[in-house]
């Protein structure tokens, strides 16, 4: 019964630590939006992706796609739908590096405790950027 009690509260820690991390979440969206700095990413990311060669990727997996269906005309929700997971897998690493950084530098502070994951991310982005990552565009933020 002990070791019920300890699973519950133990589920109930991770709900509430789940449910803190959306309102954070949120709460960041909220604030990029009224500063503008969610359509300055977003500006950045567009730019990002057409300078690589992202785009010729993607309209290879919407021609194989719409290969695949001959027989019919694939409506473009449907294409959307099977094209979008894999189009997001194709995002360049650097290029998903550099808007998570961005995100990361726009963050309030935070206690130690609550950041160490984010940080130890951020550290291993920042010494692949330091590898020889360009980093020319920080006028974004």
């Amino acid at each position: 019964m002990a070791q019920d009690a300890g699973i519950k509260q133990a589920l109930d820690i991770q709900k509430e630590r789940a449910h803190q991390d959306e309102q954070a979440k949120n709460e960041i969206i909220r604030s990029m939006i009224q500063t503008g700095q969610k359509d300055k990413i977003k500006k950045y990311l567009k730019q990002a992706l057409l300078k690589s060669e992202w785009k010729e990727e993607v309209t290879k997996l919407i021609d194989a796609k719409r290969d695949e269906n001959v027989v019919r005309r694939i409506p473009n929700e449907e294409l959307v739908h099977h094209v979008l997971p894999q189009a997001r897998d194709l995002v360049p690493e650097d290029i998903r590096n550099d808007i998570l950084l961005k995100v990361l530098r726009f963050m309030p502070e935070e206690d130690e405790e609550s950041s160490i994951g984010m940080l130890d991310e951020g550290e291993q982005i920042a010494e692949t950027k330091s590898d020889g990552g360009n980093d020319s565009d920080d006028s974004v933020l």
